[in-house]
């Protein structure tokens, strides 16, 4: 069984992924990755074999960004190799993934939803097309994933768990302002995007991020106002 982690953090989280996906060795792998997002941007760097092959590679080539997400994995389509080691991303590197499961008809869902070649074997990266494809369209990401996953769940197979890291929110959310104006704090400077990143301050951490703060605008949906 694969792991998966997802870490939002103040400085850099690389080191911090893999120290997460150690805690899930137990599990058995073949293979291992991660990617971060720094400036609006994915890297990645995978390995194949045990986590002391990514920890090498990450010395050599080290990832800034202070949010990403790190997987194990135990090969079904595809070898153990680098190539096929999760994070995946769809061609332009908009979206980029991490699966525990089986997508039983990624082959017909790779002639979909192909927005370029693929460039592994295995059934994860076609997820990463579906995505990025639905949000180029003009879909959101709240409604572009469980309409990808019911594109998967409509043949036999499963999936258990899947992560993924927004570029930016703004972007990926056709109504932000709106939402935006319903924030407890919609003034606060880390609800509008820096080059993609939205930056969390002293002040985020030290409210939460507003997530304890009366909503009216939610209030009121449900009769509370």
């Amino acid at each position: 069984m694969c792991g998966i982690v997802g870490i939002l953090g103040r400085g850099p989280v690389a080191d911090q992924l893999v120290d997460s996906l150690k805690r899930l060795e137990y599990r058995g792998y073949d293979s291992a990755g991660v990617a971060t997002l720094e400036n609006g941007h994915f890297d990645r760097r995978r390995a194949e074999g045990k986590l002391k092959n990514l920890e090498a590679r990450l010395k050599i080539a080290p990832l800034q960004g202070h949010v990403g997400i790190g997987h194990t994995r135990w090969a079904t389509h595809g070898r153990p190799t680098e190539e096929n080691a999760h994070p995946h991303r769809d061609c332009r590197g908009e979206v980029v993934v991490v699966h525990n499961g089986i997508v039983e008809n990624f082959e017909d869902l790779r002639q979909r939803y192909a927005r370029g070649p693929f460039l592994s074997d295995t059934d994860t990266e076609v997820l990463a097309h579906m995505l990025a494809t639905r949000v180029e369209a003009g879909d959101d990401l709240l409604d572009a994933l469980p309409e990808s996953l019911a594109a998967v769940e409509a043949a036999e197979g499963s999936w258990s768990c899947l992560g993924l890291v927004e570029t930016n929110g703004h972007q990926n959310y056709r109504n932000w302002e709106a939402m935006r104006a319903h924030l407890p704090t919609p003034s606060a400077p880390w609800t509008r995007p820096n080059r993609g990143v939205f930056e969390l301050d002293a002040d985020y951490y030290a409210r939460s991020g507003g997530v304890f703060a009366p909503l009216p605008h939610h209030e009121a949906l449900c009769g509370l106002g």
